[in-house]
């Protein structure tokens, strides 16, 4: 099933059900998991009015725990006792104790149902958006209750009522890609075993043994690798160009978007035992961003078409899974006035006391500092897109190595000259002012490789653009950067 798309606009949308009295009993059955915690609520609604069909309503949360930025799984079962009932939306409410705070979340079924039996698959997001907005980050969250509208005999019923479900939001856990690899002996002379990360070669004398095996990379990763009992023996680990250098170390294949090869080449003497260690470690982690929207996609002077915030932060968080294993995914879009002027700190205090009032935050605006913000209601990050020429193309708030949680995407900057970006430069735009939030430097082309954080010294411009290495031009990061942003990105992960 799909769920709406809801965008929010000088307020949150709100759904307007007419209810009326209910003309059958109700059933609501919540499945923990667990037989003996099962609970169920029914007969607690009747009346009467000109209406002979029935229908009853269980609702099962499919499990209590679910990683963050996952879509929750739930099962709607109807019975129709008689005639057809077009059933429209499932609405559920949650209640967060940190963040003090209750939200629901609006799905739409879209199903016809003849009499009988059924079992709805739903999903819910991670954000709810309804009368008030909460986003599923770690820690516990509370099901209040639950509601079905539908259609019979062209009349429209709400079944509701209260029932107690909790559910755990947890990390991504850390993922070892060295228990699950496939070696292939390519030449041995040597006996072999393997046992989950270790690899033992024996040899009776002096032999030659060359493995290899393949893994894929889902973003950022590296092999830490330990080499015990070569005393004169000689054991090379290769990934790639990367060829270890000690018998004890870490290689990074974070970068690598394809299969990698991992070769190990050993040359045993002396009757020498080897055992080769690895740990192959990645581990997910899901930011949550809002987008706080100055008339970014209107036409201007220019008549450059833009696409919604949406579409370019989808863009980059497909760099930076195949990077870092680093997603983004928007909880809440809001539209916002700013004052005139192109002054950023104006337009950033514009865009804080709309994100308070749109998404009903609690200190009545959006708390700026380094990572995620309890006060922000689970929300990690803010993205500022304005079409207004700024003093800046982009901006973030804080020092590097500790920006706080929000960036600004402006269409025109007036440092040195009067300058409005090109649509298809806004996604780098982006990359790059998210990628100070997680503690990347700007650096320069006279001095440093070109990538998306390599910036043109003014006389160097023209050139950068020619030959392709302007950093609006570029998508990828530098090594250096690679392993700030890893450090930096923790933040986001729970103590």
């Amino acid at each position: 099933m799909q769920l709406r798309s809801v965008e929010f606009s000088n307020g949150l949308l709100a759904v307007i059900v007419i209810s009326l009295m209910l003309v059958t009993s109700i059933s609501i059955a919540v499945l923990s998991g667990d037989e003996d915690a099962q609970s169920s609520i029914s007969d607690l609604n009747s009346g009467s009015v000109d209406y002979t069909a029935g229908l009853t309503a269980d609702l099962s949360l499919l499990r209590n725990i679910s990683y963050k930025g996952e879509m929750i799984p739930v099962i709607l079962h109807v019975d129709v006792l008689d005639g057809y009932a077009y059933v429209d939306t499932l609405s559920v409410a949650i209640r967060s104790e940190v963040y003090d705070k209750e939200a629901v979340q609006n799905v739409f079924v879209n199903e016809t149902l003849a009499p009988g039996s059924y079992e709805l698959a739903l999903e819910l997001s991670p954000s709810f958006y309804d009368k008030s907005f909460l986003a599923l980050n770690f820690g516990n969250y509370q099901f209040l209750n639950f509601s079905i509208s539908f259609e019979q005999r062209r009349q429209t019923l709400v079944l509701s009522d209260i029932f107690d479900y909790t559910i755990e939001i947890i990390p991504y856990e850390s993922v070892n890609q060295a228990n699950k690899l496939n070696w292939t002996t390519i030449i041995t002379s040597n006996e072999i075993s393997v046992s989950n990360n270790n690899i033992t070669l024996i040899s009776d004398g002096t032999g030659d043994t060359v493995m290899m095996t393949e893994i894929i990379t889902a973003g950022y990763t590296s092999v830490d690798y330990l080499i015990t009992g070569a005393v004169n023996s000689i054991v090379e680990l290769s990934i790639g160009d990367a060829v270890s250098s000690s018998n004890n170390g870490s290689i990074p294949i974070g970068v690598l978007t394809e299969n990698t090869n991992i070769t190990i080449m050993a040359n045993l003497t002396n009757s020498e035992t080897v055992i080769i260690s690895l740990g192959i470690n990645t581990r997910k982690n899901v930011i949550f961003t809002v987008s706080a929207n100055n008339y970014w996609t209107g036409l201007s002077s220019d008549s450059l078409i833009f696409q919604n915030p949406a579409y370019y932060i989808n863009q980059v968080s497909r760099r930076y899974e195949r990077t870092f294993n680093i997603s983004f995914m928007e909880v809440a879009e809001f539209h916002f006035n700013k004052r005139s002027g192109t002054n950023l700190f104006d337009l950033i205090a514009d865009a804080k006391s709309q994100a308070a009032k749109s998404l009903d935050l609690f200190n009545s605006t959006w708390t700026a500092d380094t990572g995620p913000m309890i006060e922000n209601d689970g929300a990690d990050i803010m993205y500022i897109f304005t079409n207004t020429t700024m003093d800046h193309l982009g901006v973030v708030i804080g020092s590097y190595g500790g920006a706080y949680n929000m960036a600004v995407n402006a269409r025109g900057s007036k440092f040195q000259g009067d300058y409005r970006l090109p649509s298809s430069f806004a996604d780098n735009l982006l990359q790059h002012e998210s990628s100070h939030i997680f503690g990347a430097y700007d650096r320069w082309t006279y001095n440093e490789d070109p990538s998306v954080m390599t910036k043109s010294m003014p006389e160097d411009v023209y050139y950068d653009i020619v030959t392709s290495q302007f950093w609006l031009l570029k998508t990828n990061w530098l090594e250096v950067d690679i392993q700030i942003m890893i450090r930096e990105s923790t933040v986001f992960l729970p103590n």
